[in-house]
Order: C-alpha cells, then structure tokens, then sequence
C-alpha cells in the first residue's frame, strides 16, 4: 500500500515536473514569437472577438505631390477664385470706357395761351465727357483690384498646398502609431495568454495576467482613437481634392524628405510670402482708389447736340455745353478722406503682415530645426535604446530572473519611441510645408495655366 502511494508520489512529481518544463518552453517559444510580430512592426492577421481591427490594407496613397496637384485642379474654392479674378479682369476695359449718350425727346411751348411760333418740338444727345486722367484712373483701379484677387488667388492655392501636405503628414503619424499598436496587440494577446497559463499553475502572481490584459484593453481603445482620427483627417483631406466621400485614399508609406531651405529664409518670405503680396496689393488698390477719389470730385463737362422744328415749321438746332458746379463741400471731401482712411489701413495690414511673416519664419525655422535634431536622436538613440531595453528585459524574463512587468513597461516604451518617431517625423515635415509656403509662395507650385 504504501510502494502504491510513493510511487504515485513519485508518477505525480514527474508529471508536475513535465508540466512545468512544457510550459516554460511554450512560454519561451511564444514570447520570441511573439516579439518578433512585436518588432517587426507587422500587423496582427486577424483580430479576435471584441479587438479593435488591424490596418486595412487599402494600398498606397498617392505621392503627397500628386493630391497637391489633384487639390489644385478640382478645388471648388479655388475655381470660385477663378471666376471672381475672370470677371474683375474683365472690367478693366469697361472702366475706362465713356459712359452711354443719353437721348432725350422734348416739346417746348412758350405760352400757356396756344400754340406759338416759338413752341417747336426737339431731339437731342447728351454725353457726359470725363477726363482722360479719369477714365485711365478708373482703369488702373479695376487693374489694381484684379491684382488684390490674383494674388488672394495664389495665396489660397500654397494655403490648399500646405493643407494637403500638413494632413498627409498627420495621417502618416496617425497609421504608423496604428500599426505599431497593432503589432503591440498581437504580443500582449500572446503574453497574456501565456501568464494565464502560468498562473494556473502557480508559476505567475495573479498580478500578472491582469496587468496584460490591463494593457491589452489600453491599446484597443487607443487603437479605436486613432481610427476615429484617420476618418476624421481623411474626410479633411477628401474635402480638400472635392473626392466623395466614400473615396478610397490607401495608406501613407513613408513621408517625403523635405528639400533644402533657402539660405536668407527672412530675404525670401519678404519677396514670395503669399500674405505680404496679398497686402501689398490691397495697399496699391488703396493708393489707385484714393487717386480717383480725388479725380472723381472733379465735375465732367456734358456736351450735347439735336435739332428739332418749331410748330410754324422752323428749324431748330440745339447745342449744349455744361458742368456742374462743385459747391457743396460734402459732396466731395468725405470720399477723400474715407479713401485716405482706407489707404492707411492697409498700409497698417502690410505692416503688420510683415511682423507675421518675420515671426512665423524664426518659428518655424527653429521648429524645423530642432524637429530634425529630435527626429536624429530618436533614430540613433532612443528607439534604438528603447530595443535594447526590451531585449534584455525579454532574455531575464525567459530566464526567470525578471518580471513580466518590466517586460511591460520597455514594451511600452519601445512602442512609443517609435509613435513618437513616426509624430516628429510629421512635425518636421509640418514645419517645412510652411516654410515652403512662406518663403517660396506660389512660385514653389504649378502655375495656374499649366496645373495638370
């Protein structure tokens, strides 16, 4: 009786002995599977019941180029730009040009006691001559407002431009985050399977398997986050192309290194920003408006000519010559000096637009500057490091000699090392479409007649 139960004992030990060796070898071959889907960045194949779901595999977004161009051709804002700029170009003509004759009919009657031999009956044409200064003063005010929506024109065209660019840049931050959250998943499903399993037979704390299945939970509804934030900046950037909205977009690879910036950043926004020209404009149609006010309140001289027939028969010839008399002060010096007035503005809007652009390029220049240095030593050290962490973490987890949440917590931190590469590498690129957009305006585009 007793042999029976020793070597039940003994059957029971060997057992427990083969159970646990069985498992410490699952859990090491899952745990170096598992951190290879981890680090590869691969996304999990297929999500389990209640998991948010993995990137869907949409293809390729087009070149960032490409959508500017795309965004530069079907714009509904842009077009509409067009027309107004068509139209105020095609006043120009018509500015200068005489204002239509007037014809008029008339019966006189001298008398109120019957027909006299002075009543006569008459036609005549009247017009109105203004000056050649005015009318060329008319013209150049039509002129200089055709410039003010030219150059509104091309300022809207690099504000899409960078739109475009800035939202392509935060999608690509926004999927890469994504992914590597998706490869994260996959890992902690794996662990926290594998601590269950622990747990059950008294290998692991209890501790353990909540803290996975804690941070499983954290990454799913973060991965819920970043989905709502795609649609949110997809349908932006639809918007932006006029695509419908059901329109497939694909998924940004990689984001475009930015080309070399001018040498005098300050030199070249001064002469391309898109603002200043749409100041300096508005500060030359202020100047034009101004001179015709001052043109305007001098009276034109009206000329006319007709003839007619009195009612005994004579002919009559009419010629008339006129101008009216400039006696009212109010007629003719407030729209001076409201012209005045909005000369000044605008000369204050150019000034200010002038400090904008100053301050927004030391901005930007120093956010492009240091966003690369960050972006460097995110490449060369931190994420890196991040690795390092986590490999060494993972080799004393499977040894036995640390904790699954250390392990945890370089996962962690080796996956936002790389969301926060993929976001810096956004910034930077952010910061130089606006640069872009300052220093080289319009001129950094297609033209407008050659945009594809």
């Amino acid at each position: 009786m007793n042999d029976g139960i020793g070597k039940t004992e003994t059957r029971g030990s060997i057992d427990a002995a083969s159970r646990g060796m069985k498992l410490r070898y699952l859990l090491a071959l899952t745990i170096f599977l598992a951190a290879g889907l981890g680090l590869s960045g691969i996304p999990a194949s297929g999500p389990a019941s209640g998991q948010s779901p993995a990137p869907t595999a949409a293809g390729a977004m087009p070149a960032v180029e490409e959508l500017v161009a795309e965004g530069l051709r079907r714009a509904p804002s842009l077009e509409a730009l067009r027309r107004r700029l068509a139209g105020a170009r095609e006043a120009i003509v018509a500015a200068g040009a005489l204002p239509n004759p007037m014809l008029e009919f008339m019966v006189q009657e001298v008398g109120f006691a019957g027909v006299t031999p002075m009543s006569m009956a008459t036609v005549a044409v009247e017009q109105e001559l203004p000056s050649r200064a005015k009318r060329n003063t008319r013209q150049d005010a039509a002129r200089a407002e055709a410039e003010v929506k030219a150059a509104q024109l091309g300022e809207l065209r690099v504000r899409l431009a960078t739109s475009i660019r800035a939202l392509y840049a935060r999608i690509y931050a926004v999927e890469v985050e994504d992914r590597t959250l998706a490869s994260g998943e996959e890992l902690l499903r794996l662990l926290s399977a594998s601590t269950i399993a622990r747990y059950r037979v008294g290998q692991a704390e209890m501790e353990e398997p909540a803290r996975a299945e804690l941070k499983l939970a954290q990454f799913r509804d973060r991965r819920r986050e970043l989905a709502a934030e795609r649609e949110t900046l997809r349908a932006a950037l639809l918007r932006l192309l006029d695509r419908p909205a059901d329109s497939p977009l694909g998924n940004v690879a990689a984001l475009p290194d930015p080309p070399a910036l001018p040498a005098d950043l300050q030199a070249a926004a001064r002469q391309n920003a898109p603002l200043l020209a749409v100041a300096r404009a508005e500060v030359a149609a202020a100047e034009q408006r101004l001179e015709l006010a001052r043109l305007e309140a001098r009276p034109d001289f009206r000329v006319g000519a007709g003839g007619g027939v009195t009612f005994m028969g004579m002919p009559v010839a009419i010629f008339r010559l006129g101008r009216p008399l400039a006696l009212w002060k109010n007629n003719r010096e407030p729209p001076i000096r409201a012209a005045e007035d909005e000369l000044e503005a605008a000369r204050a809007d150019l000034r200010d637009a002038e400090t904008v652009v100053r301050s927004e390029v030391l901005r930007l220049a120093e956010e492009f500057n240091q966003g690369r240095e960050r972006v460097r030593i995110y490449r060369e050290s931190i994420v890196p490091r991040a690795k390092l962490s986590l490999d060494a973490a993972r080799a004393s987890y499977l040894a036995g000699r640390g904790s699954l949440t250390m392990a945890l917590d370089d996962f962690g931190t080796w996956l936002e090392a790389k969301s926060d590469l993929a976001a810096r590498e956004a910034e930077v690129y952010t910061a130089w479409a606006e640069l872009e957009a300052l220093t080289a305006g319009a001129s950094g585009l297609e033209p407008e007649g050659r945009t594809p």
